[in-house]
């Protein structure tokens, strides 16, 4: 009888033990995976600065050119001032409605800077400027970073929220309260 219930002590802390290092290591994946997301999230802000940025230095290349579009600049000026509050405004992962948020803003700064440069056709001096030029092409990129940034931090949403919804983790999940996160949800549509 005593060796029944020494070989039952003994099971139960071997089944305790395994229980617990699955979920510690059930609670780092979970962790990791979360930081991906968090990360992916982060690259999106820090190349949606830098086409802010690029923004206000063609901005600053238009206004050389003396009796140009004076309410389309301002347009852009406020545009670009409404975004960067957005994205100062946002935390390190999306929380619903902040994605469609910074779409909206995103779009109405792309509108806007879509019809700038629509404008700098009767312009022939900017359009031949090397600097205005280079602007416009890093511009390109940018937003071309900005939309892969934005595949990347969609495909790491999913998995995340994929590996919290399966067995085991979700009660893992459950236990730290934590939460789906929201996919980047970008309509393309141009402002008219």
């Amino acid at each position: 009888m005593g060796n029944y219930i020494f070989f039952l002590i003994i099971l139960f802390i071997i089944v305790s033990g395994v229980i617990s290092v699955l979920m510690i290591v059930l609670y780092n994946q979970i962790i990791q995976k979360e930081e991906s997301v968090n990360n992916a999230f982060a690259e999106i802000k820090n190349y949606y600065k830098r086409k802010l940025d690029l923004i206000n230095d063609i901005i600053e290349e238009l206004q050389k050119y003396t009796g140009y579009e004076r309410e389309t600049l301002e347009q852009i000026v406020g545009a670009r001032t409404a975004a960067i509050e957005k994205l100062n405004k946002l935390s390190s992962s999306i929380e619903q409605n902040t994605s469609s948020e910074l779409s909206e803003s995103d779009k109405k700064l792309s509108a806007n800077l879509g019809n700038l440069l629509s404008i700098v056709i009767n312009y022939p001096e900017l359009k031949a400027n090397s600097n205005f030029i280079m602007l416009q092409e890093q511009l390109e990129i940018s937003e071309n970073q900005i939309a892969q940034a934005r595949s990347i931090y969609n495909d790491e949403v999913r998995i995340f929220n994929s590996y919290i919804q399966s067995f085991p983790q979700v009660c893992i999940a459950y236990i730290l309260e934590t939460k789906q996160k929201s996919y980047f949800e970008y309509d393309s549509e141009k402002i008219e």
